[in-house]
């Protein structure tokens, strides 16, 4: 079984703000972490402007770091109020 990187277990869907590191210009320079792609080793991310991405796991742990929890929560508000909504909606008990 592959060691699964510390950096991973602590992504969390539509939570996490990942911030870019290096001076790669292909690559978003905030992101929301959606969500992992069984099977392959690739991440969903979706862009400030609402574009979802995908890339291999090794470029999301080489080129980003997790945003702070203040900070994580500054960024959704601002560029992924709609993800905040999903994020809720199965936690909902439904209505009798």
């Amino acid at each position: 079984m592959p060691i699964r990187s510390q950096f991973f277990e602590r992504l969390h869907p539509r939570r996490s703000v990942l911030q870019r590191t290096r001076r790669r210009e292909e690559l978003p320079e905030i992101a929301l972490y959606v969500d992992w792609v069984p099977g392959t080793g690739q991440r969903k991310l979706l862009d400030a402007e609402g574009k979802e991405h995908v890339f291999d796991d090794g470029t999301v742990e080489s080129n980003y770091k997790l945003a702070s929890g203040g900070t994580a929560k500054k960024l959704i508000a601002k560029h992924w109020a709609k993800e905040e909504a999903k994020k809720e909606a199965p936690f909902k008990k439904a209505e009798s």
